[in-house]
């Protein structure tokens, strides 16, 4: 159907034309999933009525200005437009990009308007992050202060010191947190360089004995939701559906995740992703009991009182009653802290996506 949107007609292709053998990522949705087996020949009739794409050339700067100012397009559009004239006409973009400034467009768009005003203006860079720190979006802030990161000069040095020393001090933005965070660890690559200090100085003025979580609060604002339902849906290290359900998709074996926001607040879903332990909702710990005759079992205890507790094992559910049981390990999750499998960055998305859950 040529009334459908070429970028539609070209996904559809692609999926007929690997029928037979298709990706891990489902490219539609985004999710990783084991494909089920394919008829290879059930596309073929599809294949050979498709009509071959007529070549277009590439939008001008004239199209791409068009559609950086057309309102009615989306965010993500205009800022990809924004990026492609950048490489097409450098004075045009730097034009477009200073008129979008200060606020007149979503954050996203801004956002990169003022990377590109960096990018093809170095000499005003450190104005437009001072004005970006002092008045953006949070958005428009991390956009910089990573665009940033790769700056090396004297006077970058002493920018990024001075961030050190205001993370140090707790006078950022908490949504950056985490961008001077990674700048400072980039840039440590001397065992006793002034980075290496600042992080040291970051590491001492942590009260985890006070706070627990200090070392995470970084992660709590400033995240992407769609790149952390992305995590929850896709990682395949972290497998997050193989034990949480959400909307009836997903495991069994750990909470699920239908209004998770509503019951928990920020700093609890916080400590549920670094410290799972901490606090384990019914139901879900997994310790082991003894009993007097010698067996040990290890699993699931999903309920107890003073009768018998019920536990669940590889093999199924299990009642024991209460004069069985010798003893019984405090209950531990099963889930990994996700601050080994994650970066910062990535936590902060994941919280961000786990507040969207109301």
């Amino acid at each position: 159907d040529d009334k459908i949107p070429a970028a539609l007609r070209a996904a559809a292709r692609d999926t007929l034309t690997n029928w037979g053998d298709p990706p891990l990522c489902e490219p539609v949705h985004g999710r990783y999933d084991f494909p089920l087996p394919r008829l290879p020949g059930i596309a073929r009739d599809y294949l050979v009525r498709l009509k071959p794409e007529t070549s277009k050339p590439k939008p001008g700067a004239a199209a791409l200005m068009a559609s950086i100012s057309d309102l009615k397009l989306s965010a993500f559009i205009r800022s990809e437009a924004l990026s492609q004239l950048a490489s097409v006409q450098p004075p045009k973009a730097l034009e477009l990009a200073r008129s979008l400034l200060p606020g007149k467009g979503p954050a996203t768009l801004l956002a990169v308007a003022r990377t590109t005003i960096m990018r093809l203006d170095a000499a005003s860079a450190y104005t437009q992050i001072q004005e970006t720190l002092a008045a953006g979006s949070p958005q428009e802030k991390q956009a910089v202060l990573t665009f940033a990161q790769r700056f090396d000069s004297k006077l970058s040095d002493a920018f990024w010191k001075e961030m050190g020393k205001r993370f140090i001090e707790g006078k950022l933005d908490p949504s950056v947190r985490v961008e001077v965070w990674e700048s400072l660890q980039q840039r440590d690559v001397a065992t006793r360089g002034p980075y290496r200090r600042l992080l040291e100085a970051a590491d001492a003025a942590l009260d985890e004995a006070a706070d627990p979580l200090a070392r995470w609060l970084m992660c709590e604002e400033g995240g992407d939701a769609d790149k952390g339902r992305r995590i929850f849906e896709t990682n395949r290290t972290l497998n997050c559906t193989a034990c949480h359900s959400l909307q009836g998709r997903g495991g069994v074996s750990g909470p699920e995740l239908d209004h998770v926001a509503a019951r928990l607040s920020r700093k609890q879903l916080l400590a549920s992703l670094v410290q799972p332990s901490a606090a384990i909702a019914p139901g879900f710990g997994e310790v082991t009991v003894t009993l007097r005759d010698g067996v040990a079992l290890s699993g699931i205890l999903r309920r107890r009182d003073d009768a018998a507790l019920l536990f669940s094992t590889p093999h199924g559910h299990r009642r024991i009653q209460a004069d069985e049981v010798k003893s019984l390990s405090p209950p531990v999750s099963p889930m990994p802290s996700v601050s080994t499998l994650l970066t910062p960055r990535e936590i902060r998305d994941l919280m961000a996506w786990l507040e969207t859950l109301k």
